[in-house]
């Protein structure tokens, strides 16, 4: 293992060797009046040559004749004006810091190194996130700058108790992500185990949060995900607030937070901008619309193939005078068309903007109308099929577990009829209460009847009600 000596050709060449091959590697030698000889070494792109060249190189060229560097206190104390500098002997963490886009500083007779922060690399600026925009309330955004990400946040919540802890992941990528959480508020057991799942993690390459999901989940095999995902900083500080974890990603604009209960894959931040009134209605219709997307079609299915004597006489004579002609059975006929909507809607997500919006409108009159006309499927499962599609539209966060979900009731529906049907709710049900996230329930507070617990589920109760909450209960 290479150690830094006191020659600087020695410490060049190990360098050098180390980036060799990597065009985007520089070094930059220079020489004070006194005759010290200098380098720099820094990555192109990566680091602002305005800062190197005004708090570094201008200085020691213009420091005195008299002035003798034996060490590295008196260029950092003395000389480099820059605000953030640490001196360092590890040749990997001299490594690691040139590819994080500082610049390392090395001298004749000193075995130390200087590592000066000039981080220069463009940043997308802060926007609005396309997937949880809002009518009311902040529209920043985070973005793909950790730093900046950080920031956001320490500006939505100016105490002394919010903490940051850092950690480096992937053997290969090195990325830098920070678990975020405010002391006093966050489980200390949570907080631990949160802590030792990611020190476990091995991987090459770590480029999301996603991927911290998927190799720590509480339950990998399940169709829900025990952590949430939010772009907005105003969202995560809440979310801190009431005892949550967070953690981000240098280069994702998504953070991640656990313990995380199924209630929140309703709740939305525009819901506490609005009035609660306002906010419980449209909290209880995402509700409904969940229900409505998962087993109205499947519901349907079952009447009109294995109970039509539940339906009143001329219902089922509207469905069947529409049935006519129609080649497929009911099954075949509602697979079809989800499948058929699903190649639309990944069409749209695909291509960009207004292209991809006409597509799916255009696309799914075009294609029902013709489809109608032709005697290929029904009208009333044309109806039947886009109320279910439109529903799941505004659960974008679970619209996956949604799409699995119809088709497991759709698969009952189809073998049992409507107890095929509530046989599927109840083994999801019992699926959904057995999940822990970081030891709390999935399900915790939706099946509790205190109005303590239900004062942020299914409703949207007002401020003065809403007291400080730990996660998945109250403080």
């Amino acid at each position: 293992m290479f150690v830094l000596t006191n020659s600087l050709d020695e410490n060049i060449a190990f360098f050098k060797s180390t980036f060799s091959g990597d065009e985007t590697f520089l070094t930059r030698e220079f020489q004070s009046q006194n005759g010290s000889r200098f380098c720099l070494l820094y990555m192109d792109g990566m680091a602002d040559l305005s800062i190197i060249a005004n708090t570094i190189i201008m200085p020691i060229l213009q420091m005195e004749k008299h002035t003798v560097i034996n060490d590295m206190n008196i260029l950092s104390t003395q000389i480099v004006s820059s605000g953030e500098l640490k001196k360092s002997k590890e040749p990997m963490t001299l490594i690691d810091s040139i590819i994080r886009g500082d610049a390392v500083l090395l001298t004749e007779g000193v075995a130390e190194a200087l590592i000066i922060s000039c981080k220069g690399f463009k940043t997308r600026s802060i926007q609005e996130p396309e997937i949880e925009k809002t009518i009311r309330g902040p529209r920043e955004g985070f973005t793909e700058s950790l730093i900046t990400n950080l920031s956001l946040i320490r500006r939505k919540l100016e105490t002394k108790d919010l903490k940051f802890k850092y950690k480096t992941l992937g053997t290969k990528s090195r990325t830098k992500a920070c678990i975020c959480y405010i002391e006093g508020r966050a489980d200390e057991k949570i907080l631990e185990e949160v802590n030792k799942r990611i020190d476990s993690i091995e991987i090459d390459g770590l480029f999301g949060v996603k991927f911290i999901h998927d190799l720590t989940d509480d339950s990998p095999k399940s169709i829900f995900e025990m952590t949430g995902e939010t772009e907005k900083p105003d969202v995560l500080a809440a979310k801190l607030l009431e005892g949550r974890i967070g953690i981000l990603l240098d280069g994702t604009p998504t953070a991640m937070t656990f313990p995380f209960i199924f209630i929140e894959n309703f709740q939305t931040g525009e819901d506490y901008y609005t009035n609660y009134y306002s906010a419980s209605i449209r909290r209880i219709t995402r509700i409904l619309g969940f229900i409505v997307a998962t087993s109205f079609p499947a519901i349907y299915l079952a009447l009109v193939t294995y109970h039509k004597e539940a339906l009143p006489p001329p219902f089922i004579l509207s469905i069947l005078s529409a049935r006519q002609g129609v080649p497929f059975l009911s099954v075949v006929e509602l697979l079809l068309l989800f499948f058929s909507f699903e190649i639309l809607t990944e069409a749209g997500s695909r291509t960009p903007g207004y292209i991809g919006q006409s597509l799916g409108i255009v696309g799914a009159l075009i294609l029902g109308t013709a489809a109608v006309e032709a005697r290929i499927v029904s009208a009333p499962m044309i109806i039947v099929v886009g109320i279910s599609s439109v529903s799941s539209l505004m659960l974008p966060s679970i619209r996956s577990q949604i799409v699995i979900l119809r088709l497991f009731y759709i698969i009952g529906a189809a073998v049992f009829g409507i107890y095929g049907v509530f046989l599927s709710m109840t083994v999801t049900l019992i699926h959904l209460f057995s999940l822990k996230s970081y030891g709390v329930l999935y399900m915790s507070t939706i099946n509790s009847l205190y109005s303590k617990d239900l004062k942020d589920t299914y409703f949207r109760g007002p401020k003065w009600f809403i007291k400080r909450k730990r996660s998945g209960g109250e403080k």
